[in-house]
């Protein structure tokens, strides 16, 4: 993901926004992203993911929540944290279990439920 996203000069936060405007928050469900010669970006989920209508399954759903990114491209993004209401040590408890630190992480994000999305930095491109 990291190098593909090099190549075409789309950030994290681009990327988040796209996905956004796709209705992807859970970047783990999508199987393939696609960016089109329009600039648009396509986005393809595991078919497990396929959204059901939630009148044909018979449910209630309540309002989506966006994720918050706490590590783009190596810098832990401070001004967050209080969104999840969580501090550094938090951030760094997180690292211990990956065995990293914050400048090898290209993306880390986390769903309000504390659901995390972990991306580590290539070494290339560290």
């Amino acid at each position: 993901m990291q190098q593909n996203l090099k190549k075409t000069r789309v950030n994290t936060d681009e990327l988040a926004e796209y996905l956004r405007i796709q209705g992807v928050t859970d970047l783990s469900q999508v199987q393939y992203a696609i960016l089109e010669t329009s600039g648009a970006i396509s986005t393809f989920l595991f078919p497990k993911y396929e959204p059901a209508p939630a009148k044909d399954a018979g449910v209630q759903v309540s309002g989506r929540k966006l994720p918050i990114t706490v590590i783009a491209s190596g810098r832990l993004m401070r001004q967050n944290l209080p969104l999840l209401g969580r501090d550094e040590a938090w951030v760094q408890e997180i690292l211990k279990n990956y065995n990293c630190r914050v400048q090898d992480v290209y993306l880390l994000t986390s769903e309000p439920d504390g659901k995390l999305y972990f991306a580590a930095m290539r070494e290339d491109e560290a």
